[in-house]
């Protein structure tokens, strides 16, 4: 917004450690999400494109979509439960999602273990879009959090 530039660094590293404590992480996951879509809206001029360029398309499809992942999550469960019945490959996707939902659902059974990855992955990312799915209702219900409490 100041005109300032990200500059990449290749050679840059960031280790973050998921919390240990599916609840503790879905927490954090649905605090950030909220603060993020109050700064989306508080920022929207940097959606411009006449502008702001490429950087907002950037902060469109890195942010906005991102965030908006449980919707098109749903839409797209909902969508391929009205094709049933409309060819064979609208079965073999949905029998492919609710393979995946399971896997996710083991995966939350299984928590506070050590998953291995075709457990992890599906469990992981139903988590983030479900923080991402509350957020994303609180902040259209106008709520905010105020306090938080740091990592354990």
């Amino acid at each position: 917004e100041n005109g300032h530039r990200v500059v990449y660094q290749s050679g840059a590293l960031l280790y973050e450690e998921s919390l240990s404590v599916a609840s503790d992480e879905f927490r954090m996951r649905t605090r950030v999400a909220l603060r993020a879509w109050y700064a989306l809206r508080d920022k929207a001029a940097l959606l411009d494109p006449f502008r702001h360029g490429l950087f907002s398309w950037q902060l469109f499809t890195h942010k906005w979509l991102r965030y908006l992942a449980p919707v098109f999550q749903i839409l797209v469960f909902l969508s391929n439960a009205a094709l049933l019945g409309s060819g064979s490959v609208w079965t073999v996707l949905f029998i492919l999602q609710m393979l995946f939902y399971a896997a996710a659902l083991f995966g939350y059974c299984l928590r506070g273990r050590n998953l291995p990855m075709p457990l992890s992955f599906p469990f992981y990312l139903c988590l983030l879009n479900g923080a991402a799915g509350t957020a994303l209702v609180r902040f259209l219900r106008g709520e905010q959090q105020v306090t938080w409490t740091p990592r354990k």
